[in-house]
Parts: C-alpha cells; sequence; structure tokens
C-alpha cells in the first residue's frame, strides 16, 4: 500500500492497529480545520472504505439525510436513487442492509462519517441512532466505524464523555496536531520547495502548521514573498479565512472569537478575569466552556508562571494564524500583495516575532530539550 504521508507515523501506526485487530474498532479522529484529519484517514484506509459519508455545514436533518442516500446509493452502485430515510434509525438500518449484502470477506471494512458534529444536529436523533447502530450492529462485524470531526471539543463532549449508547465505546482515539517544524520542512521538501531554517520558520509563525495552508506556499520565491501571496493578495486563502474558521466549529462562535480576540492583544497571557473582562462575557460557566473549547481544539493554551498557584493559571493564544491575522492581515489586507514586505520591517512584526517565536518555542520543548542534552531533565 503506498502512503504518501509527511509525518503522521504515529497516528497511522494506531490507525493500522485497528485495521488488523480481530475485533470491531471505533476510532474518534479529531482536530482543528485545515489539519488533515481527512487526508489521514482516506491514505490510510482508502483500499477497505465500504461506506463513506460526510455531513454538511450548515444544513438542516433533512438535508443531511438526503446526502446520506446520495452517498448510499453510490457506495451500492445503485442504477436509481435509493430512498431518503425517514429518519436516522431508518438511515443506519439502511446502512447495515447494505453491509451485509456485500460480499463476504475476510479483510475488515472501513465506514468513515467525515464532520460528524455537522450531522448530529440538535433534536436529529443522530447520536442515539449511531449507538443503535453500533451496540446492535457494527460490534459484531469485522470492521472498523471511524468518526470524525473538526469540532474537537464537541467531538469530546459528545462522544468520548458521553455517558449514554457510545458511553466507553471508541476504542482508539487520536487527537492530529498541526505539524511540527520539522515535519513542516518534511512536508514543502516533499514538494519540491526547499528553504533554510530561518525561512521555514517565518513561514511557521505566520501559519503555523497547517498542511493546507502549506500547499499554497510556492517553489522559487522566498517566505516574504509567499507570506504576502498567501495572506494579502486579493484572492489569497488566507485572507479571508479567519471569519470562517471559528463559525465552522463552535455555535455562538462569537463569544471564542473575542476571547481569541482579547488574548492576541496581550504577550504574556491573561488569567480568567481578565479575559472575561477584556471580552465582556458574562462571569460563569458559559466563559468556561468557551475556553475549554478554545483549548481542546488547540487554538489557545494555559499554563502556570513558573512557581504559580492554579489560581495564577494564564491562556495564550497559541494558533499562528488567528495571530497574525489579528496583528497584520484584518487591517491591511487592502494594502496589495506586497503589504509584508513593508509591514515585516515595522516595530511592531519584530514585537509580533518575539511573540511568535516564544509560542513555536514552547510548542516543541521536548525536541529542544533532547537538542539541549538535558532531555531528561524536568
Amino acid at each position: 500500500m503506498s502512503l504518501i504521508l509527511t509525518g503522521r507515523k504515529e497516528e497511522q501506526e494506531i490507525l493500522l492497529t485497528a485495521l488488523a485487530s480481530r475485533e470491531a474498532e471505533m476510532v474518534a479522529v479529531f482536530g482543528r480545520r485545515r489539519v488533515g484529519k481527512t487526508y489521514l484517514i482516506r491514505q490510510t484506509y482508502q483500499p477497505h472504505i465500504a461506506f463513506e459519508v460526510t455531513g454538511l455545514q450548515n444544513s438542516n436533518n433533512a438535508g443531511q439525510l438526503q446526502n446520506f442516500s446520495t452517498q448510499l446509493t453510490a457506495f451500492s452502485k445503485s442504477p436509481v436513487p435509493l430512498k431518503i430515510p425517514a429518519d436516522w434509525m431508518e438511515a443506519f438500518s439502511m446502512l447495515a442492509d447494505f453491509l451485509d449484502g456485500q460480499t463476504k470477506s475476510k479483510k475488515k471494512r472501513i465506514v468513515f462519517f467525515d464532520e460528524l458534529p455537522w450531522m448530529a444536529g440538535h433534536k436529529s436523533k443522530f447520536l442515539m441512532a449511531f449507538g443503535w447502530f453500533w451496540n446492535s450492529w457494527a460490534v459484531k462485524r469485522n470492521i472498523v466505524v471511524v468518526i470524525c470531526g473538526s469540532a474537537a471539543s464537541w467531538m469530546i463532549q459528545k462522544i468520548v464523555n458521553d455517558r449514554g449508547g457510545l458511553h466507553n465505546r471508541i476504542t482508539k482515539r487520536i487527537f492530529l496536531n498541526p505539524f511540527t517544524l520539522c515535519e513542516t520542512e518534511q512536508f514543502l521538501n516533499s514538494h519540491n520547495i526547499f528553504f533554510n531554517h530561518y525561512q521555514v520558520i517565518q513561514l511557521y509563525m505566520a501559519m503555523g502548521g497547517i498542511p493546507h495552508y502549506l500547499k499554497e506556499i510556492k517553489a522559487g520565491k522566498s517566505a516574504t514573498q509567499n507570506i504576502n501571496d498567501i495572506c494579502f493578495s486579493k484572492n489569497s486563502l488566507l485572507r479571508n479565512e479567519f471569519p470562517d474558521l471559528y463559525p465552522s466549529l463552535f455555535s455562538n462562535a462569537s463569544n471564542h472569537i473575542s476571547v481569541v480576540r482579547a488574548l492576541a492583544k496581550s504577550r504574556q497571557g491573561l488569567p480568567r478575569q481578565a479575559i472575561v473582562a477584556n471580552s465582556k462575557l458574562p462571569e460563569g460557566g458559559s466563559t468556561s466552556k468557551v475556553l475549554e473549547e478554545l483549548e481542546q481544539s488547540g487554538f489557545i493554551s494555559s499554563y502556570y508562571p513558573f512557581g504559580k498557584q492554579k489560581k495564577d493559571m494564564l491562556y495564550r493564544l497559541t494558533d499562528e494564524y488567528s495571530l497574525f491575522y489579528l496583528r497584520f492581515i484584518e487591517r491591511h489586507k487592502d494594502e496589495g500583495r506586497n503589504t509584508w514586505n513593508h509591514l515585516s520591517q515595522t516595530q511592531t512584526a519584530k514585537v509580533w516575532a518575539g511573540y511568535a517565536y516564544e509560542n513555536a518555542c514552547l510548542k516543541h520543548l521536548p525536541q529542544i530539550k533532547k537538542a539541549l542534552g538535558i532531555a531528561g531533565v524536568y
């Protein structure tokens, strides 16, 4: 099997272990938008996928069920469209009948639900039906059910921590992180793009290790030129990514954006009380949930300053693209594609670079300690 992947060795090993298992497996894969979850699953499992469906963003339950029927029609190769199920219980019953009707094989089959949170809308009863599908049918078959979602906090709260029919049903879980600096360099090299370490970290500090963003980088251009093209030119990917990023992951995303904006203004990070004050959020459980969701999804990080107690915990904005967007793209997106040539020389850019470099170091502490020969020191 040819697997064209950068890094992801540990994650791929988990998927292959599930494939080789003699029991039914439910694998949960989560991580932020654009981090490469779907690509990892398809590259690893493609020959074994018996059914795959991707939830539709901002669609009602009827639209999701119609999409399910369309996908089932395609995988069953039916000459006529299959009926649209009345509800998710019927949908999963149709899926079970289809899978039972396939040619018997000793090879394990994969059933892949991508962007599952979009399918499991309010009052859809999707999770109840999915629980029935797993507990009454899938668990007795030679199958791997893969569930995937960019709304990592939703996946954790509704699936991993479920106390109903899905309680303790997940057999393996993968939280897919962005590329490290080393993996970013490997990814670029695999696309015949070769930068020195200084230019790699310049790009990393602006857009992070997000594969979908890194695909936009072009050979033959400097890091500065690439940032100009990808972040400031009229039709560039990252010029308007920010307004769509958080609403695609969270309900009431304006609260999450308010927290991110507050943290973008602080180099040292902010305690919870300051976040509440600066973002004008209510003091209480809803704010705690917003902070938890942002951290679980990899946008912010919490830490204790050295020697401090739990009550002194600080939060930092550690998503590179969000910080870069709020510091530069948002205010200067209409100034032309050579904007970063000028901005990169300003004092504002130097202050940002210090913070962004510090974030990169914090994300690579194990590698730094190993390089310094102090890996065993706490």
